[in-house]
């Protein structure tokens, strides 16, 4: 499969994204943060949420979690690896912002 690479992130011809490097991985999370408001966007129908945004306000990095009593930020693939045909798929439209709470409850 072919692909073009620029600062860490390869770009294949079918459209997908992957972050390859550290650098990369960190700059894209920092990005989908602060393009959600450095908040939760889930939205499970579950009693908890009952229809609306989760919206727990997070911190980015665990440092900063610790100082501020605020949960850290988990940034989940909305389509995940097997779902799209196996591959991973780093594009900021398949990456939402979610706590840890909703992140681990992805099964349900």
């Amino acid at each position: 499969m072919s692909y073009s690479e620029k600062n860490g992130v390869r770009s294949y011809h079918d459209g997908r994204e992957v972050c390859v490097t550290r650098d990369a991985i960190l700059l894209r999370r920092r990005q989908v943060w602060i393009r959600d408001g450095r908040r939760c966007q889930c939205m499970k129908d579950c009693p908890s949420h009952a229809g609306h945004k989760c919206n727990r306000l997070l911190a980015i990095t665990v440092k900063i979690a610790e100082e501020t009593n605020t949960p850290v930020a988990h940034i989940h693939h909305r389509k995940r690896r097997g779902m799209a045909g196996g591959a991973r798929d780093d594009r900021m439209d398949n990456l939402i912002t979610e706590c840890g709470f909703c992140h681990a409850g992805e099964s349900f």
